[in-house]
């Protein structure tokens, strides 16, 4: 049967207007049970399959004959994380079947929260995972209209990283049965703009994928040259960082100042471990916008002041779960992950319990997104909020928690465009205090002297504290206990120095250092 269903899954997924069609038809309950199946069929195909999984199990005293149920699976299975799972055995060991038979290709981990770790891709689950992410873009811009000619920019890391691999991969299995270009800069902004300027008017359509902070650099570059933007039909999707919503205004405003399709600025959630996880529809930026409104609403679903994310994940490739507040990961590969910790603080929400709510409080979802002109259905899968990594938390006075998160918008507002980057770390004062330290990157163009930098400093000091005492309620209780101690330090560097330096050979920025 197993074999049966998994014909029939990629038979539907190899066409997109079928697997849209399939994916937006099927109701909350169907894909409920097939992730708690997937989720069941993994665990025991790795079991059989994986030395170093059915060591890991022997160490815990596991067998695996005993887990029947998703009850039994998640009470009695432990979690896996790099440490003690990954970084524990070799990567033949780590992987079912022999690396050189079965890999695909092989990848490392960014390195932004410890050293990479190689990934080895599957042959059998890659062509799927590549058809689900081309189709995510079919359903967003309807990629593969006959009438457009269509140019991708990626601008991911190119080189070992998973993100770049994936995506030049995927884009170019298309390019021979569509009309697609793709060009490849990697994280170069001047590049990315230089090739806007020179061939982007020969196309009906420009998708441009990249981490944020690089879409951040690429409209400042534009800028610079004064780029008119809505000579072009920009589309971008974006992931890996925070996503600072002020600066998802502020492209929209650039792009799409009339019709303001949201969708056009979209954001996906993936880790270089666990490849996609979740994407943004037009139904998660709807919903997040309402919530962040109308917060009498929002504390009937979630529990958190402001949704900075929301996204919805496919149970037919990832089974999510969330335990102390952390995201766990079931999915399989070449090396299978069982309850595997991303390290990511998030709340999953189940797609029946937002839409009962929605509907007790007179809101119909379909409506919803026909209002701002979306008419292509909408997806009834589980969602889930990213809240912050785990490695990336900071405590400080009173134990309050601190993320890079709590200030992502405040460095897309105007009023902070001094600023290219910042990292927060702690450091003990004199009285062993532990203080929260922020360092700030500015622009390449600037070079303040020293009385300008101390103003700086004195403006950024104010700035950092009310953005942090409005969107992080532990910090505005520490405040109110001890001002003095809580009050963050800043320290300002000029672009490229001191804690950023080490940014130029990263993939993806460290926040927390």
């Amino acid at each position: 049967m197993a074999k049966i269903s998994e014909i029939m899954q990629n038979f539907i997924m190899s066409n997109p207007k079928r697997a849209i069609w399939f994916m937006t038809t099927m109701k909350p309950g169907f894909w409920e049970k097939k992730g708690q199946k997937m989720a069941l069929e993994v665990f025991h195909q790795a079991a059989k399959k994986v030395p170093a999984y059915q060591n890991f199990l022997k160490k815990q005293g596991i067998d695996p004959s005993t887990i029947k149920t998703l009850e039994d699976f998640q009470i009695k299975i432990p979690a896996m994380t790099k440490k003690n799972y990954l970084n524990q055995y070799p990567l033949s060991e780590l992987c079912q079947g022999e690396i050189k038979k079965e890999s695909f290709g092989i990848c490392f981990t960014s390195g932004t929260t410890s050293d990479p770790v190689a990934m080895a891709i599957y042959k059998k689950s890659f062509p799927p995972a590549l058809r689900g992410f081309v189709n995510y873009l079919y359903y967003l811009w309807d990629i593969y209209s006959p009438s457009k000619s269509i140019l991708f920019i990626n601008g991911l890391a190119l080189g070992p990283w998973l993100a770049g691999f994936f995506v030049t991969l995927g884009v170019a299995k298309e390019v021979e049965k569509h009309n697609f270009t793709l060009v490849t800069p990697g994280s170069d902004p001047k590049m990315m703009v230089e090739i806007l300027e020179r061939i982007g008017k020969s196309y009906e359509e420009i998708i441009i994928i990249c981490y944020s902070s690089v879409l951040k650099a690429f409209f400042e570059e534009g800028e610079k040259k004064k780029i008119n933007w809505e000579e072009f039909n920009i589309k971008i999707l974006t992931g890996g960082e925070p996503f600072l919503k002020n600066l998802r205004e502020d492209i929209l405003n650039k792009i799409d100042p009339q019709k303001k399709e949201l969708w056009r600025v979209v954001e996906i959630f993936a880790t270089s471990d666990a490849s996609i996880l979740g994407y943004e529809t037009p139904l998660t930026i709807l919903i997040k916008e309402l919530l962040n409104k109308n917060k009498q609403l929002s504390s009937k679903i979630i529990n958190i002041e402001e949704i900075e994310t929301l996204f919805q994940y496919n149970p037919l490739s990832v089974f999510l779960e969330e335990r102390k507040e952390k995201i766990l990961v079931t999915k399989s590969g070449i090396i299978p992950l069982i309850r595997y910790e991303i390290g990511d603080f998030g709340e999953i929400l189940s797609f029946t319990k937002i839409n009962d709510i929605f509907q007790q409080e007179g809101y119909n979802i379909e409506e919803m997104l026909q209002k701002p002109g979306w008419q292509k259905g909408y997806f009834k899968w589980p969602f889930f909020t990213f809240l912050g990594r785990g490695d990336d938390m900071l405590k400080i006075y009173s134990g309050a928690k601190v993320y890079p998160q709590n200030l992502s918008n405040l460095f897309g507002k105007p009023e902070t465009k001094e600023v290219r980057g910042f990292k927060l770390t702690t450091e003990a004062d004199e009285n062993l205090n532990i203080r929260l330290i922020v360092y700030l990157e500015l622009r390449p163009d600037l070079k303040p002297l020293p009385e300008e930098l101390i103003q700086l400093e004195e403006k950024y000091q104010k700035l950092v504290h009310e953005e942090l005492f409005k969107t992080n309620i532990d910090y505005k209780d520490a405040y109110h206990l001890n001002p003095e101690v809580t009050l963050p330090i800043i320290k300002i560097f000029h672009h490229g120095q001191g804690p950023f330096r080490e940014d130029q050979s990263k993939p993806k920025p460290k926040m927390v250092i």
